[in-house]
């Protein structure tokens, strides 16, 4: 919904409410923001019904949101890759009993930014991801596997690929950029990137 992408992205007699159609099937995944879903839960009903198969949403869940019950669609039908918990504070064991509860219904990858190197072992040990945030040299880590990267050169954004592709997450794993400035360039470089990386992976 940035100003940069209704200018350079969507076309120009696209409806608003057409936007996540278009993207969906144009992108492979995207992270609904939680003041998006929050403000109006229905959407993410209306959204599902729209997602085309492959495409992989991810819904952001605000630490300050965990004592809430998720919205039904949010959890039925398997049509959201996972659920990002965007924590600004520490984690207290409340928290993470609450994160391993959302875990038994989707895919969870906790986004620590204090107390990570407290936090990280205990939610690994339960089963849950560690977001990585490649500029400040975090991998990801844990089952669902989610990195964040904001504007970045090339080098960046190859060592933030390989870290994902270092790491085993049978829950899958998704890149996601920051910065809605650079985005969509970045976008398709980290597709390129990934090709390329592809095509030089030893066989066998």
């Amino acid at each position: 919904m940035h100003r940069v992408w209704q200018k350079s992205y969507y076309p120009a007699a696209l409806p608003p409410e057409w936007r996540y159609t278009f993207y969906s099937h144009r992108q492979s995944s995207v992270l609904i923001p939680g003041s998006a879903w929050r403000r109006a839960p229905d959407l993410l009903s209306v959204w599902r019904e729209e997602t085309p198969p492959g495409f992989r949403p991810v819904l952001e869940l605000p630490l300050a949101y965990l004592s809430r019950q998720l919205p039904a669609a949010a959890t039925d039908g398997g049509w959201l890759g996972g659920c990002l918990v965007r924590a600004s504070r520490g984690l207290s064991a409340g928290d993470i009993s609450r994160i391993l509860e959302i875990s038994r219904q989707i895919p969870v990858a906790v986004d620590v930014v204090c107390g990570r190197a407290r936090a990280a072992p205990a939610l690994l040990a339960a089963g849950i991801g560690v977001c990585g945030r490649p500029a400040e040299g975090w991998a990801a880590q844990g089952p669902f596997a989610v990195s964040l990267l904001g504007a970045c050169d090339r080098k960046a954004l190859r060592v933030a690929l390989e870290s994902l592709q270092a790491v085993s997450a049978p829950a899958g794993c998704g890149l996601f950029f920051t910065d809605p400035q650079t985005a969509l360039v970045q976008i398709r470089e980290a597709r390129l990137l990934a090709d390329l990386m592809q095509m030089m992976r030893p066989a066998g």
